[in-house]
Order: C-alpha cells, then sequence, then structure tokens
C-alpha cells in the first residue's frame, strides 16, 4: 500500500466495496439465470470483469476511480 500512498483504511474501502456488490451480484444473478440462459450471462459477466479490469489499470492513480471499479468488478 505504501507505493499507492494509501492508508489501510482506504484499502480496505477498495476490499469491501467489492465484496458487498459481490454479494449483492449473486443475488441478481440467481435472479436473472432463473429468466435467461446462463451462457450468455455469463459472457456478459465476464466482459464487464474485463473491461473494468482494464479501466481500472488505467485509473489506478485516482482513489476514487478505483474504489468504483472495483465495485463494478464485484457485480
Amino acid at each position: 500500500m505504501e507505493q499507492y500512498q494509501l492508508l489501510p483504511s482506504q484499502g480496505s474501502w477498495i476490499v469491501t466495496a467489492f465484496i458487498v456488490t459481490f454479494g449483492i451480484g449473486q443475488t441478481v444473478f440467481a435472479k436473472l439465470s432463473d429468466r435467461f440462459e446462463i451462457g450468455p450471462l455469463l459472457v456478459i459477466g465476464i466482459l464487464i470483469y474485463v473491461i473494468s479490469g482494464v479501466c481500472g489499470v488505467i485509473l489506478q492513480k485516482w482513489y476514487a476511480w478505483v474504489l468504483i471499479v472495483r465495485a463494478i468488478q464485484g457485480f
């Protein structure tokens, strides 16, 4: 965390944002999988994860954006 000049609490928020949105995303995915086929849902989920990962690399100097991107990845 020292290389990014983050406090431990800020690093914790990044992890927490991912975990909370991951839990919400699981519930949403379960409901969507009842209505739609799982294959296309998985492809959409992987695309969202990859795109937000690339955005996270590009925007890694701004803490707020890293927090937002990790929340999107969790979802």
